[in-house]
């Protein structure tokens, strides 16, 4: 059976003043996750539930969760909110993309410990690295006034 593809409003969730998550929503969100991580035999269903537990935390405008098939050496999207339906067609490379330069595996401190710089971006949330997400603007001194443009 085909998994639908949602419309990121589909997930609104509502959100203290000023759109920030309460540390009980973080972590009651957490807790969910993890049941439903444990509970959840049926691997199409989790998929489903996964952006709704994660809309909680973080806005949206694209989800996926992508899955390595080891026997192919590629990464493919088992489930997304946000991307056309020809996406989830799409197999990836290991290491061709962001996303296959990404994955990683292993413990915790063998990941933080790669020495891939596009794991370690994502992993210690950089802004800038190998995956560029600084946009090139003025300066915040040059918005005020204070410099000149760039």
């Amino acid at each position: 059976m085909p998994i639908p593809v949602h419309d990121p409003a589909d997930f609104a969730f509502p959100r203290a003043a000023g759109g920030k998550v309460s540390d009980q929503d973080l972590v009651t969100t957490l807790f969910a996750l993890g049941r439903e991580v444990t509970a959840v035999l049926d691997l199409d269903e989790l998929l489903q539930r996964i952006p709704t537990l994660i809309a909680r935390l973080i806005n949206f405008t694209a989800f996926a969760v992508y899955l390595v098939d080891d026997k192919h050496h590629d990464v493919r999207m088992a489930y997304s909110v946000g991307y056309p339906e020809a996406a989830r067609a799409y197999r990836m490379p290991l290491g061709t993309g962001t996303v296959g330069r990404v994955i990683a595996e292993g413990t915790a401190d063998e990941v933080r410990r790669s020495g891939v710089a596009f794991v370690e971006q994502f992993v210690s949330g950089a802004i800038d690295g190998p995956v560029p997400f600084h946009y090139p603007a003025a300066g915040y001194e040059a918005d005020l006034g204070f410099a000149a443009a760039a």
